[in-house]
Order: structure tokens, then sequence, then C-alpha cells
């Protein structure tokens, strides 16, 4: 139910108690924030038919007033609008703003409360300047995060409503969503189970408050550890998530979803890295579930639960603490010089976000979030400024070049953890990486790891390498994995490697769009492909073709010397894709090549009947590269003209029927024992072809020749012997 802060709050004479724990009022300070805030506002209480919610305040009831623990900054706000009205009517306000542990911004609002009405009587002056300039204000107070952007916002209220009558201010129409957990009988786990605008309400608050708790228990409140803890949440490492937050969402001045996915993500780490003593006297199930909540982050585990499993203990909260400050000290370069020649292909998306918040705040996945905020908290010490660029780009190629998964993971932190000791505070990253030597277990792909390794030795040698390197890093179908351009393996020099890498863009920027792969395909050696290759057009799909050396095409790119198509193709079927438009009128969703029977190839994707092929819902095929194209050219009719792959002269399908001299044919029939290749048909009385039969069989031959009227077509076949075939068919049944 929507409630008003007047039925709330004035009506009841209920004051508001700040607790110990919340952090400083950051929303009057931010005026990207709290102007486009205040007119949603000032939009509501100047129209009488205009009306905001707020969505939830959520809290519960002391002796000294209501106490927030959802929705903070947004009742400050509403407590300053309210006294400025009240004030500006010269009327009693019967509601204090109270705070626990900020003494500053607790005098500050009881002398506001108290000396508001009398300067807003004065005009032509600043009402910030004003209050600040005032006797009854203590100059101290300005150095309050909290007392400062209280006087921001209310200077902003001032300059948007100051001038407005009192009777034309409708505060009726601001509206929340009210929820006292002493009224209604419910704890902390109402975070999980209730949902004001479809989003779980955030219960960060009070697992930072349980936080500082428990350091304290650990480390002792005169620790030095615990003292720096409460400094850092409320300054530091706010601030940190404050830059880094959605500005776009719908609340932007709330930062703490950001907060706690990031706190979910450090448990995930440390407790995937450190496994003993995790949940250690629940089930196998009960640690799955919690791994699982903690990556998601969409379910949400109650403070009963956290405390229960033991998931904060001192090397917890060490870790957390040195992978923050970490991030804060190299914040600036993560988001300002990692520019788009080495973020581009993380495939991230294109809002306007930083680098940090896609990468820590918003989701965690295991195959590409998860070890690239890994390697940014052990960023050693040397490479935590300008050169930060060198230490991100390197993890990037393995963990986009590597399957990483809920198993491996732990061997990915440890290997990012053996190359952060030793490069240290001032070794070389190069140097030490071109020593690295692959052992199983390391939880990247073997074969990038070689390929880094060699290209660290080349970057140790000759720093001239980085920019070509990192050009072809950047290709969208290579994607930081680019072996394929070392065309003499480890003794491929760097103009070499820049000719070979300016080959490929050439191919790649030809009108063309299915040039790539089929100059690729142009020198193919195979008589018929061995596995199945997929030639659709999409980023993934052609990085396989250049970078997988058992599945993809990546010894053909090696045999290319120049952009053209090879014109020495011996192979029929190859050159039916080389050469013509069939790649580009086929169906995007499939595009597959693969053997059929012992010589014939196979390309799937083309229009006609519906197919399922390696898993996909692939329609109709291509016959390639065995002359039955050419030969039902020869002056034939298509029965089905759909049976033309549009744009071309290739014929799609199995079962192909075509006429001669007023005669039915198929070529390749289904009910065959023994399979020939082209039958004489006839239409039966449901008007569907079906195949003649002879009036006496026999078991002479052993194929469909004892059955039925049918001839095998070779690959020596020409046109004229063909029709004679048809011709011999016809005769034949017309004899009986």
């Amino acid at each position: 139910m929507a409630n008003t802060f007047q039925e709330v709050f004035i009506d009841c004479k209920r004051n508001i108690q700040i607790p110990l724990l919340q952090r400083d009022y950051v929303q009057g300070g931010r005026e990207s924030v709290i102007v486009p805030f205040l007119e949603q506002l000032v939009s509501a209480v100047l129209n009488e038919d205009c009306t905001v919610n707020l969505n939830y305040i959520y809290g519960y009831e002391e002796e000294d007033g209501f106490i927030p623990i959802d929705g903070q900054q947004r009742l400050i706000t509403l407590w300053l609008l309210h006294l400025y009205i009240y004030s500006q009517r010269s009327l009693f306000f019967p509601v204090d703003l109270k705070f626990e542990s900020r003494e500053f911004a607790d005098a500050f609002s009881k002398k506001l409360k108290e000396k508001l009405s009398d300067a807003l009587k004065l005009t032509g002056v600043k009402l910030k300047d004003y209050i600040v300039d005032s006797p009854w204000f203590v100059t101290g107070w300005l150095y309050d995060a909290t007392v400062a952007n209280m006087l921001e916002a209310l200077n902003k209220i001032h300059e948007i409503i100051g001038g407005i009558p009192a009777s034309d201010i409708y505060t009726q129409n601001i509206s929340f969503d009210f929820l006292n957990i002493k009224e209604v009988g419910l704890d902390d786990d109402v975070y999980v189970k209730m949902n004001g605008r479809g989003r779980p309400l955030t219960y960060f608050e009070n697992l930072k408050s349980w936080m500082d708790e428990q350091v304290k228990t650990l480390f002792g409140e005169d620790d030095q550890f615990t003292k720096d803890w409460r400094t850092k949440m409320d300054n530091d490492w706010s601030e940190l998530f404050w830059n880094n937050r959605n500005t776009k969402q719908e609340h932007p001045e709330e930062i703490d979803d950001e907060q706690l996915r990031f706190f979910y993500s450090m448990l995930l780490l440390f407790w995937k890295k450190n496994d003993i003593g995790f949940c250690s006297n629940e089930s196998d199930e009960t640690r799955r579930k919690v791994l699982k909540t903690l990556l998601e982050c969409k379910e949400l585990i109650s403070l009963y639960q956290i405390n229960k499993f033991a998931l904060f203990n001192r090397e917890v909260f060490r870790f957390i603490s040195e992978s923050l400050d970490v991030l804060r000290e190299i914040s600036i370069y993560v988001n300002k010089k990692l520019d788009e020649r080495i973020t581009k292909i993380l495939g991230f998306d294109s809002s306007e976000t930083t680098l940090l918040y896609k990468i820590a705040l918003k989701e965690a996945t295991y195959e590409k979030t998860i070890p690239l905020l890994y390697a940014l908290v052990k960023t050693p010490k040397a490479y935590r400024g300008e050169n930060l660029f060198r230490w991100f780009r390197l993890w990037r190629n393995l963990i986009l070049n590597s399957t990483i998964n809920s198993e491996n993971i732990v061997n990915v932190c440890r290997t990012i953890d053996i190359i952060a000791t030793k490069v240290g505070d001032t070794s070389d990253l190069y140097k030490v990486f071109s020593e690295f030597k692959y052992e199983k277990g390391a939880g990247f792909s073997e074969e990038q790891l070689l390929e880094e390794t060699a290209k660290a030795r080349k970057l140790y040698e000759n720093e001239a390498w980085e920019d070509s390197l990192i050009e072809a890093e950047n290709n969208k179908y290579l994607k930081g994995k680019v072996w394929v351009l070392f065309q003499n393996d480890n003794s491929t020099n760097l103009e070499l490697f820049v000719q070979r890498l300016s080959l490929l863009n050439c191919i790649i920027e030809n009108q063309d769009e299915y040039y790539l792969p089929k100059i690729l395909i142009s020198y193919y050696d195979r008589e018929t492909p061995e596995t199945a290759i997929e030639l659709k057009k999409s980023e993934n799909n052609w990085k396989i073709l250049l970078t997988v050396k058992g599945k993809g095409l990546f010894s053909c790119y090696r045999k290319i010397q120049s952009n053209m198509i090879n014109p020495e193709i011996k192979n029929q079927w190859i050159k039916d894709l080389a050469t013509t438009q069939l790649l580009n009128n086929s169906r995007d969703n499939a595009k597959i090549i693969e053997r059929y029977g012992e010589n014939n190839v196979v390309l799937w994707g083309t229009p006609g009947r519906k197919r399922t092929t390696f898993g996909n819902e692939v329609w109709g095929n291509v016959v390639i590269g065995n002359y039955r194209t050419l030969l039902l050219e020869a002056g034939l009719e298509l029965v089905n003209k759909n049976n033309v792959v549009p744009n071309t002269n290739f014929i799609t399908g199995f079962d192909v029927n075509f006429k001669y001299d007023n005669h039915y044919f198929q070529w390749w029939g289904s009910p065959n024992k023994i399979e020939l290749d082209v039958y004489l048909m006839y239409k039966n009385e449901d008007e569907e072809l079906d195949y003649v039969q002879k009036t006496n069989t026999t078991i002479q031959k052993g194929n469909d020749e004892d059955k039925y009227f049918c001839f095998r077509v070779d690959s020596q076949m020409t046109t004229t012997v063909f029709i004679e075939k048809l011709k011999g068919l016809i005769a034949s049944a017309q004899n009986g």
C-alpha cells in the first residue's frame, strides 16, 4: 500500500533515526543524481494530476524513531523537502532527523529544523551561503560529507521551488511503500521475498552492519584492521562503488546491488580457492547451492545462513580488503586507459557504464567476468599504472580462449597467483611469462598458454611487436588467438607477421561477405571432409575456421599467398563452394559441409526440407561436386521449382523429381535397399509420384535394378549418355 511522508511521519510525529552503520548521505552531493530526482519529485508536487512512487522504504521502529534499512537516501531527501515546505509556510515541523553515529550531521539537522524558517524569509542570498554564514552554523560541519550533501540538496530544492506559492504544492502526490518489519512480523528474509518493482529488495545494509560486527569480533575493536575496515567501507570503497554504478538504472542513487554483487563474487572466489572449511558441516548439495547462489546473486543468503555456514573469517575479510584496495588504486586505469584496443573483443554490451562495473558489479560468470575480476585484484604493483593494459591483455587472451567452468576456476586462479607472485613489485611480465612452463592442471587452454608464452618471448626480445600483436588480437575473428599468423611458428619475424595480418584483413574486407570461407576452402586438399565444417557467418564460427587446428581451416590459411581464390582447385565440390554464389544464397542458420556416403559431399542449409544434423534443425541440402546438377540441367524440367537454390544453378534435395519427354523421374529415391541414382516414376491415384515397378522381378543383380527401372550415375557420365539412359528406362518400361 502506498503511503505519503505526511501520513507516515508528520501526522504520526514519527522521528527518523539513521543507525550507526549506515553510509553517509551522498544523494545530495551528486548533481547528476539529485537534480533529476528532485525534478521528478517537483513535477509531482506542482501538478495535482501527477504522482510518483519511490518504491519501498523499509526498516523498523525503535523508541527514538524509525530506523531505515533500505531507502535511507530517499528518506533524507524527503525530510529536507518537507522541512523546506513547512518552513516556507512558517509551520511547526514535528519530525526530527537524528544520526546515531554522526555527531555533526545530528547537530546540524537539529539546528536546521529550528532556523530554516528564518533563512527563507531573506531574498537575494543563496540559501546555502546564508546558512553557512549564520552564527549558529559551526564551520567544522562542512567537513562532514552528510552535512555538505544535505546543504547541496537543500540549495537545489530552494532553486527549484523557492518562488512557488505554498498553496500550489501537493506533497501528497509523492508516495512510497512503507514497511515496518516489527509491525508485520518480518525479519531480514523479507528482502528475498518482497519486490516493489520486479527487483529484489537489497539487504546489503544489514549485511554491511553484520560484517562490521564480525570484523570487530574477529580482529578486536582497537585493531588497526577494524578501524581501517569501517573507515574504508564508509568512504574509499563506497566511493569506488558509487563511481562505478549504473547511472542509467531506475534508481541511480542506490549502489547496494553493486556492492552485494561484488561481495558475493569475492566469497565465491575465496571459497573456490580454499574449499577446506567451506560449509564443513553441510552436505555436498548445500555447498553446491551456496556457490550457485553466490554466482547468480538472484536469491540471497540470509544473515542466519551466512553465520551458520561461516562464510566470513579473518582470511576472507583480508582478501576482500586487499582486493578493494587494489581495485580502488587501478580503477581509473581500468576505466580510462584500457581503451577499445584492449577491451572491444570482450563482448560486453555497449551501455554507458564503466568497464569495472561490467567486470565486477553487474553479473558473474565462470567463463569471463569471475576470472577477469580475479586477474584485476591480483594485479602486481609494477602494473597498477599506465602499463596495466599489458597485464590485462595477457589474461584477456587466455580467458577468451579457454573453457573455464566451476571445476577448473580454482586452477585458473592459482595460475594467476603464480604469475602475479613471480612478477611481484618490479619484475618484467614478458620475461616472467616467456619462461612459463606449462603443466597439466593450469586451468587455461594448453594451446593458448603456449601461444602466450611465445608472444611474451617475442615482446621481451623486442617491444616493437606490441602494436601489431594487439591489432591482430583485436581482429573480431581471432579474438586474442593469433597463432595462424605465425607462418613459420616461433621463427616468424615481425615483418612476416605483419604481412600475414595485412593479408587476412584484405580478405575480410572483400565485398563478397563469404570470401573468407571461400578462399580458405579453396586451399582444402582432401577428397572429402574428415569432419563436419561449419561455414556459416558468425564471429565465433569463423574464429574456429582460423584458429582451431584440428577442426577449422587453420592449415589452409598458411597455404594462402595472395588474396585470390586458389586457381588450381582440383576437387569439383571445392570449386562449387569457392567459385559460385552457393554459400551466399544458402540459409544462414546452417551451412555445414559434411561427407555423405563414400565420395559425396553435402552442403546443409539450402532451401528445402528440414533435417536434424549435428543437433541443429537445418533446411535442405545440396550434393556438390558429383555432376548431378550439370546432368539435371540437360534439357530437363524440374517438377518442384523450389529445388533450385535462388540465384544459382544448384539443385537442392536428395529426392529431386524431374520430367523428360513427358515422363517422371526421381534422383535418389527413398525405398531402396541397395541405392541407385535415377528412377522412373509415375503419378498414382492420389496424384503423387511413385516408383514404376517391373512386372517380372529378379534377384540377379542384387540391387534395385531387379525391381525398379533405374540406373547408376558416375562422375564420368556425360550429358549425352545421361539422356540416353533416361530414354532407355522409358523404352524398357514400355516393353514391359
